[in-house]
């Protein structure tokens, strides 16, 4: 592709009390194999010093955009309302592109009339082993709006590059702040709603940070995500693409016992209440290992209140994390 047919690429950064990752975001943007490119940071009325450290950055490739806090997604349309470039790819504060992130996008999406593109990504932090962690298993396209609804393999907007115009058309992401932290889905499925199918590239294109205060990670967007898909079931936003029972009730059965293992911690009521409603709409997910480990969760529960069986249920699992002793001389 010859420089003089080379398109601008618009990167999107919202950030709201970014300050200790942004460096790391706004670098690997800077640090792209491609060119053009420009970055437009949008800070949704952070506390910290995250405009500050943004605007360090200010000069001919960067832009920052200050607002009042708004929600993630409000601040995303912002960002998509500045750009210059024919096509908008998204970094959040906390991740970081890989260094020909664009660059092995950017040709799929020009090559894909009426698709958006999206990459593998790595995660960044800790695996459960302790080592490095890997890509996670190869992305399965979605060919129309029920295969995109259950498996859009799509963990985070930083994975994708779209065409400006496909966005605006699509009227951009959801602004509810009721969404928390799902805007992106519903955006995905705005665009598939209207044609524009995704396209999945092998390529690892962004480091995923995992760290505790994760949005991902919070009861509130466990509980939204649910909402949003409950919501696409029936229509409404997108324009109205009924999903077929059964295709939604095991998907949002899991989704239900995800969010009931993290209510178990904050109001067992409410968790036995969504536990019910995800058995009721589908009986088999009591077959299921989310199922199981929520029984297994409340039952440790349960008994840690019980007077005397408490201490003497947690002194046995304690016992049963110590080594076994070797055997005497």
């Amino acid at each position: 592709m010859s420089s003089d047919h080379r398109p601008l690429v618009s990167v999107v950064l919202p950030v709201f009390d970014g300050e200790r990752t942004l460096h790391d975001a706004v670098r690997s943007v800077l640090e792209q194999t491609w060119a053009p490119v420009e970055l437009i940071v949008v800070d949704d009325g952070s506390r910290d010093g995250s405009l500050a450290l943004a605007r360090s950055f200010a000069g001919p490739a960067v832009r920052v955009i200050p607002s009042r806090n708004g929600g993630v997604g409000r601040a995303r349309n912002i960002g998509i309302a500045a750009a210059r470039g024919d096509l908008v790819a998204f970094l959040d504060h906390d991740d970081a592109l890989t260094p020909r992130s664009l660059e092995v996008r950017v040709p799929a999406l020009l090559e894909a009339p009426s698709r958006f593109v999206y990459g593998a990504l790595s995660w960044w932090g800790p695996s459960p082993d302790g080592g490095e962690t890997s890509p996670p298993p190869g992305h399965r396209p979605a060919a129309d709006y029920v295969e995109a609804w259950a498996r859009l393999g799509i963990t985070t907007p930083g994975q994708v590059l779209v065409r400006r115009a496909d966005l605006v058309v699509a009227g951009g992401f959801p602004e509810d702040r009721a969404h928390g932290g799902s805007d992106d889905r519903g955006m995905w499925l705005r665009l598939v709603a209207r044609g524009v199918l995704p396209h999945a590239v092998p390529d690892v294109v962004l480091r995923y940070r995992v760290h505790a205060g994760q949005a991902s990670r919070t009861v509130g967007f466990k509980r939204a995500r649910l909402a949003l898909r409950e919501a696409t079931v029936e229509g409404g936003d997108p324009p109205r693409r009924l999903v077929p029972e059964d295709v939604a009730a095991p998907v949002l059965a899991d989704l239900a016992m995800d969010l009931a293992l993290d209510l178990l911690d904050h109001d067992p009521r409410e968790a036995a209440q969504v536990a019910a409603r995800a058995r009721a709409r589908h009986p088999a997910v009591v077959d299921g290992r989310l199922w199981r480990e929520y029984r297994a969760k409340r039952r440790r529960k349960t008994l840690a209140r019980v007077p005397l069986i408490g201490p003497l249920a947690r002194a046995l699992a304690r016992r049963a994390r110590r080594p076994a002793a070797g055997p005497r001389p």
